[in-house]
């Protein structure tokens, strides 16, 4: 399987430990992320959503559905994003 940075998969992820994420949600691939509103037409996910940086995690290929890929001009914001919240 080939993942690529700004696609948007389904994850099974464990129940959530405090308010970490938990259960089947939609992920952004990518090294960093931020909090970016995403229309669903944009993502092909079912309702416009929210790339949250602060709830960053790393998978383990846990990932079982490929549903669509951000263009260009909103992967760059969202890794801006990363960069505000690490303080760079």
């Amino acid at each position: 399987m080939v993942i690529s940075q700004g696609e948007i998969w389904w994850a099974d992820l464990p129940a959530p430990a405090g308010s970490g994420p938990g259960f089947r949600r939609p992920v952004i691939v990518g090294e960093r992320s931020w909090k970016c509103p995403i229309r669903s037409g944009l993502s092909g996910l079912p309702k416009d959503s929210v790339a949250n940086v602060s709830q960053i995690v790393a998978l383990d290929r846990d990932l079982t559905e490929r549903v669509g890929k951000l263009p260009r001009g909103k992967i760059l914001l969202i890794l801006a994003g990363i960069d505000t919240v690490l303080g760079k």
